[in-house]
């Protein structure tokens, strides 16, 4: 290519939308590499993932990336908010919040895993299942369910939903 005195050479590189990115009440599509391309509304990009946060646009290809081997959570997944810019907790559809640690996202989700093929979990009336610290997972119930558990316990019984005893007259 031979370049004549007094002309611009532009040089064009296409980047792909990688992600629907949600700061600060204003919503982007970011590439993989977390450049903002475009403001942009979440309807027009039904298929980009949605993640929530500071710094949630540059560290999303990398929880993705994490996530592939994981089919059945990512499906289950509506946004992947960044916590702190420092770790993540999953939104699913049904409104479960997954709170993963800093570190060590493999382990955490390779937990989860297990936990939801012995117990199933993610089929559970869960508020939050808790992995920050993995040799203590806590599960937290929806009040709504824990409340439930609690009137059909027997008067007296501890309850796991609330690790209350359950009184006849109303105290716990």
């Amino acid at each position: 290519m031979r370049l004549l005195p007094s002309t611009l050479q532009v040089e064009i590189e296409e980047r792909d939308p990688y992600a629907m990115w949600q700061n600060k009440r204003q919503t982007f599509v970011v590439d993989s590499e977390g450049v903002v391309l475009a403001p942009a509304l979440p309807q027009a990009f039904p298929n980009l993932p949605l993640v929530v946060g500071e710094g949630a646009g540059k560290h999303a290809a990398a929880l993705y990336g994490t996530l592939a081997s994981y089919t059945d959570l990512k499906n289950r997944m509506l946004a992947a908010l960044r916590v702190g810019d420092r770790r993540w907790t999953l939104k699913l559809r049904t409104g479960t919040e997954i709170m993963l640690p800093d570190g060590n996202i493999e382990m955490a989700l390779n937990a989860l895993q297990k936990l939801e093929k012995e117990r199933g979990v993610l089929q559970r009336d869960l508020a939050a299942i808790d992995l920050r610290l993995l040799d203590r997972i806590t599960l937290r119930m929806r009040e709504t369910t824990a409340a439930a558990v609690d009137e059909t316990v027997p008067a007296g019984v501890p309850t796991s939903a609330t690790g209350t005893t359950n009184q006849p007259d109303g105290r716990t």
